[in-house]
C-alpha cells in the first residue's frame, strides 16, 4: 500500500513539475511577444480572434510533443530524474523556438505576427505558422531519440535537419506553381492546408531517413542523403498513382482570379501528399531484406 502511495506521490510531483515547465514556456512567449501591443497570453479568446488561438495552441502542441518524448528514469533517484527532465526540456525549448523562428523566416518572411494575427486575424497565416511549429517539434523529437545522451550529436542532427527541412519548405511554389504568400494575403485557407500537407509529407520522410544510429558523421550524412533521394524517387510514383487509381481530376487552365472557385482541391491534394508520404516510407524503410537476395 505504501509503495502505491509513494508512486502516486511521485507522479503528482512530476505533474506539478511539468506544469511549471509549461508555465515557463508561456512566460518565454510573453517575453518574446510583449513588444506587440494587444498580444497577450494572460487571456486568450478564440471566439474573438481564432487566428490568435491557433497561433498559441500550435506552439503549445509543439512543445508538448517534445516534452512527451522525454524519458523520466527514476533508477538514480527522484532528484536526478527531475534535474534531467528540466535540463532536457530547457535544451529542447531553445532548439524548438530557434527552429520555428528559422522556418518562419524562410516561409513567412513577408509577414509579421503583429499584422497577420492581431490586426488582420489571418487564419491562413496562423495555419501555416502553426504547421511549421508542429513540424519543428516532430523533427526535434526524432532528433532527441537518435542523439541519445550526446549533446554533440543533438546539435549535429539539429543543424543537419534544419538545412534539409528548411530547403524543402521552398519547393512548394516550384512544384505546384502556387504563390503561397499571395494566397496568405488573400486569406485563402485551402492553399494553407495544401501547404501543411506538403510539409507533413516532408516531415514523414525526413524523420524516417534520419532515424538510424550515428557511427560516423560522414557515413551518417551519406546514408541519410541516399535514403532521402530514394524517397524523392518513390514519392511521385505513389502521388501520381493514387490520383490515377481513383481518377482524381484537376481543372485545367485556372486563372489567378478564379483560385477561390476551386477552394476544395487544395485541401484534398494536401491529404493526398500525406497519404503518398506514408506509402513511400513503407516501401523505403519498412522492408527488411535481411539475408534474402532478390532472384528476379
Amino acid at each position: 500500500m505504501n509503495e502505491i502511495f509513494d508512486k502516486l506521490l511521485i507522479r503528482v510531483i512530476l505533474c506539478l513539475l511539468i506544469f511549471g515547465i509549461l508555465f515557463s514556456y508561456r512566460y518565454v512567449h510573453f517575453l518574446i511577444f510583449k513588444r506587440i501591443r494587444r498580444f497577450t497570453l494572460r487571456s486568450i479568446y478564440p471566439e474573438k480572434n481564432l487566428a490568435h488561438g491557433i497561433f498559441i495552441a500550435s506552439r503549445l502542441v509543439g512543445f508538448v510533443i517534445i516534452v512527451n518524448a522525454q524519458q523520466i528514469d527514476l533508477s538514480n533517484g527522484l532528484f536526478f530524474a527531475i534535474s534531467s527532465l528540466l535540463i532536457n526540456s530547457l535544451i529542447s525549448l531553445l532548439l524548438f523556438l530557434v527552429s520555428t523562428y528559422v522556418y518562419e523566416s524562410i516561409v513567412l518572411y513577408n509577414f509579421t505576427t503583429e499584422d497577420e494575427v492581431i490586426r488582420r486575424q489571418n487564419l491562413s497565416f496562423s495555419v501555416v505558422n502553426g504547421g511549421l511549429s508542429i513540424c519543428a517539434a516532430l523533427i526535434l523529437t526524432t532528433i532527441n531519440k537518435v542523439a541519445g545522451e550526446s549533446l554533440i550529436n543533438l546539435l549535429f542532427l539539429w543543424l543537419f535537419s534544419l538545412v534539409i527541412f528548411g530547403g524543402s519548405t521552398k519547393l512548394f511554389n516550384l512544384i505546384f506553381k502556387i504563390n503561397l504568400s499571395r494566397s496568405i494575403v488573400q486569406h485563402h485557407l485551402p492553399t494553407s492546408f495544401h501547404y501543411i500537407g506538403f510539409l507533413s509529407s516532408w516531415v514523414i520522410v525526413i524523420t524516417t531517413v534520419i532515424d538510424h544510429p550515428i557511427l560516423n558523421y560522414q557515413r551518417y550524412i551519406l546514408k541519410t542523403l541516399i535514403d532521402l533521394v530514394l524517397n524523392v524517387i518513390i514519392f511521385p510514383l505513389f502521388f501520381i498513382g493514387v490520383n490515377y487509381v481513383f481518377y482524381i481530376k484537376k481543372l485545367q487552365n485556372i486563372k489567378e482570379r478564379e483560385v477561390k472557385e476551386i477552394s476544395s482541391f487544395g485541401t484534398f491534394e494536401g491529404i493526398l501528399l500525406f497519404i503518398s508520404a506514408l506509402l513511400t516510407v513503407m516501401i523505403t524503410s519498412n522492408i527488411k531484406f535481411g539475408t534474402f537476395y532478390p532472384t528476379l
